[in-house]
């Protein structure tokens, strides 16, 4: 009976470890930043409040939109279609855009 306290204490250590180790595992996943969608395009998370994936005819015309609005803001987000978009005719609109401004 004398190494009975013993092997609590060490029961207990192990089970307080794993609880730590279980903790440290669930806290990093949840901070872990989903991956980005293919398609998903970070210009225009700002001004559709989504970010989900637009299509190319859907963010040309977001484009035309912006321009006729003309504020700043939208300027620099059609500048930053025109510099980060992956589609090519979506890029062309924006640069289109942006010279048409000047």
């Amino acid at each position: 009976m004398a190494g009975s306290p013993y092997l609590v204490l060490v029961l207990l250590l192990a089970t307080g470890a794993a609880l730590y180790g279980l903790g440290t595992l669930l806290v990093r996943s949840a901070n872990r930043e989903p991956p980005a969608e293919p398609g998903a395009q970070p210009w225009t998370a700002a001004i559709a409040g989504t970010d989900d994936a637009l299509d190319s005819a859907t963010r040309i015309d977001m484009i035309e939109r912006l321009a006729l609005v003309g504020e700043p803001w939208c300027i620099a987000a059609i500048k930053a279609a025109a510099e980060t978009d992956d589609d090519a005719p979506v890029r062309d609109a924006a640069a289109r855009v942006l010279r048409a401004l000047r």
